[in-house]
C-alpha cells in the first residue's frame, strides 16, 4: 500500500522508567501532523523476568502492564494508527 505522511518511530520507553512529563511533551510536539506511530520495541522493562541482577524495588509485571496501558490509551487520543513491535524486553514474558 502506498503511504504518504509523517511517520514517527520511537523505542525503548522502558516503562516504568520513563519521565511522564517528557513523554507528554513529546506527544504534543512529536505527533503533530503524524499519520503513523511505530513503537519499535521495549515499551516495558519487565525487570521481574530478567535473568540479570535484580535491584531493590522492582516493579511488578502487572504494574508495568497497567502503566503501559495508560500510556497507550494516551497515544490513542491522537487517533493515528500505532504499530507496536516486540523487542528483547517484551520477549522476557
Amino acid at each position: 500500500k502506498n503511504f504518504s505522511g509523517k511517520i514517527v518511530v520511537i523505542s525503548d520507553l522502558h516503562i516504568p522508567f520513563i519521565d511522564l512529563e517528557v513523554f507528554l511533551k513529546f506527544l504534543k510536539e512529536g505527533l503533530k501532523d503524524a499519520k503513523l506511530l511505530i513503537i519499535a520495541g521495549d515499551l516495558v522493562n519487565f525487570d521481574q523476568f530478567s535473568r540479570y541482577l535484580h535491584l531493590d524495588g522492582i516493579v511488578s509485571a502487572k504494574k508495568e502492564i497497567d502503566l503501559a496501558t495508560k500510556y497507550l490509551e494516551t497515544l490513542c487520543d491522537y487517533k493515528i494508527p500505532i504499530f507496536l513491535l516486540k523487542a528483547n524486553h517484551e520477549l522476557r514474558l
